[in-house]
């Protein structure tokens, strides 16, 4: 089955869906075996971890695509991907989705805000027309309608906090935005828990929301589950769920090798270069080896020193 299919068809079952970010093939791979159905590609995480920036426009759709690729190459789920605006008016995003779709994700999401972009939760931001985003979400089902109707697009708005933004104006681009033909929509940058409960129960689509630490409206506690489920969320997508503690774990092993001069103090939180292989798919690489090389190839390996 397409994952394209398949994501539909976990979007018509009851219940929320859980999507945590990856920044790379590996994190991907990581959410596949936790057991999850989906997974995000976070826009900023892949910013971050690609380019060394911040979420403030610098990251290139070439760059966001190879990404992309890396991923759906390494897992069967379905991957959302984070387009940003769409990397310039309806004639770029025309190429952009065609990028996307043939890079292998499930759907993507695209946003109303002008070039140079900003992350969601940083102030100081545009956006665009409702007239300009109607064309280029029309423009990108075009597109889709004609390469896999099933791949989902996501429209998403910033209008709550850009300059001279509210709440009424994002849940009215929302409706638009799905009367062009936006699958599901996203609204950034909601200002208290109220506002997406309201936001969820006024647009007439299924809604996605980025939910966690820091975020606008969950900036005093770690939201959960229950909380997306009970203010009518569909898919609810942590960004920096794998990237926010490996960064975390990076910079506290830095400070040990700096002070200690080794990582002895944490030898017990490491694993062997045996077992980063073995998460990395070794036994998997293996029995392909064992099905597809020559014999004499496969002794040769027995017989030599290995990790």
């Amino acid at each position: 089955m397409k994952t394209t299919t398949h994501l539909r068809e976990i979007l018509k079952k009851p219940g929320l869906i859980i999507a945590p970010g990856c920044y790379n093939a590996m994190s991907a791979k990581l959410i596949e075996d936790a057991g999850f159905e989906v997974a995000y590609m976070s826009g900023g995480c892949t910013s971050m971890a690609y380019i060394g920036w911040a979420d403030v426009g610098l990251i290139t759709g070439d760059e966001m695509i190879q990404n992309l690729r890396l991923m759906t190459e390494r897992v069967k789920i379905p991957v959302i991907a984070d387009a940003d605006t769409g990397y310039g008016n309806a004639l770029n995003l025309i190429r952009t989705v065609k990028a996307y779709i043939r890079a292998g994700a499930a759907a993507m999401h695209v946003e109303d805000q002008v070039l140079p972009k900003r992350c969601g939760n940083l102030p100081g931001k545009l956006v665009v027309s409702r007239e300009e985003f109607v064309g280029k979400i029309k423009a990108a089902k075009d597109v889709i309608n004609e390469m896999d109707p099933d791949f989902v697009f996501i429209a998403r708005t910033d209008a709550r906090n850009a300059v001279g933004g509210s709440l009424e104006e994002a849940i009215e681009r929302g409706n638009l935005y799905v009367e062009a033909g936006a699958d599901a929509v996203i609204a950034d940058g909601l200002q208290s828990y109220d506002e997406l409960r309201e936001f969820c129960r006024k647009v007439k689509a299924p809604v996605m929301i980025f939910g966690e630490k820091g975020v606008s409206f969950s900036r005093d506690r770690i939201v959960t589950a229950e909380d997306m489920d009970n203010a009518g969320v569909k898919i609810w997508a942590l960004p920096s769920a794998c990237y926010n503690p490996a960064l975390y774990a990076q910079i506290e092993a830095l400070k040990i090798l700096k002070t200690e001069r080794s990582l002895k103090s944490i030898e017990n939180r490491l694993f062997t270069v045996r077992q980063l292989f073995e998460i990395a798919g070794l036994k998997e690489y293996m029995k392909m080896e064992e099905k597809y090389l020559p014999a004499e190839d496969l002794e040769k390996y027995k017989k030599s020193v290995g990790i």
